[in-house]
């Protein structure tokens, strides 16, 4: 716990008073790095989904699929692009999903956070009007070193 020390050289006992004063308020509201929200955004990089990549292999019966993947292999197991993407997979791991939607939508905003030890992936799904079902892909691709960490997905679909 970090402390506040105060050293006054003043004279005038209403100042000091003052001063004494603020201290005691600062040493008792809690000036601890235990005390502090550890949250901050986590840089990932992704690729246009105008390159139409998928996910394949994944439960057809579910509206949401999520998955974590850490290798070649799975990569080339799960995801499907038209064109090749190749990810540093000895640097990177990928944070892959689908949202299943009745109507037109797109990704709108994705965002990823580590909040007190946990990874937290926010994806922004947009519904568009039409009568088409859809199925909206998302990647993030993260450095290796939040591989571990539990992680934490908040799919929202905002309806146009």
């Amino acid at each position: 716990m970090k402390r506040l020390k105060l050293l006054l050289f003043l004279n005038s006992g209403v100042v000091k008073a003052s001063f004494l004063w603020g201290g005691m308020v600062l040493l008792f509201s809690g000036c601890s790095d235990d005390d502090r929200t550890n949250s901050y955004p986590v840089p990932f990089s992704t690729f246009e989904t105008d390159n139409h990549c998928s996910l394949k292999n994944a439960d057809k019966s579910e509206n949401e699929v999520f998955l974590r993947i850490e290798n070649t292999e799975d990569w080339e197991a799960y995801v499907e692009c038209p064109e090749a993407i190749e990810v540093d997979f000895e640097s990177y791991f990928v944070l892959a999903g689908h949202t299943k939607l009745t109507a037109c939508g797109f990704l709108k905003e994705q965002e990823v956070l580590f909040n007190n030890g946990t990874l937290e992936y926010m994806v922004a799904i947009e519904e568009q009007d039409c009568q088409m079902p859809a199925e909206v892909p998302y990647f993030a691709i993260i450095s290796r070193e939040y591989t571990n960490a539990p992680l934490n997905i908040n799919v929202s679909v905002i309806k146009n």
